[in-house]
């Protein structure tokens, strides 16, 4: 979970190059789903860390509606991977 608050300090939502694309903001917000499920019996996982990683995870899902078009219009996996993580984020 260090390595996570380290990443979400230096990257804050909406800002740099890790906020970009939306499609790697979802890949990222299923990482940290994934992370949510993993790390949350941990006796590391307090409910400050909890809480930052459910606001992470709703910044990563407000990131992509914004540029669905772009997606679609890409006729690759771009819609795909945002449409999953859209679910996963829901």
């Amino acid at each position: 979970m260090e390595r996570l608050e380290q990443f979400l300090a230096a990257n804050p939502p909406y800002l740099g190059l890790n906020w970009v694309s939306a499609q790697e903001a979802a890949l990222r917000l299923l990482a940290l789903s994934f992370a949510w499920q993993v790390f949350a019996d941990s006796a590391n996982s307090h409910a400050g860390r909890v809480g930052l990683l459910a606001r992470s995870i709703a910044f990563h899902a407000a990131r992509i509606p914004p540029t669905l078009p772009y997606s679609r219009s890409q006729n690759n996996n771009h819609l795909l991977s945002e449409a999953v993580g859209l679910y996963t984020a829901a």
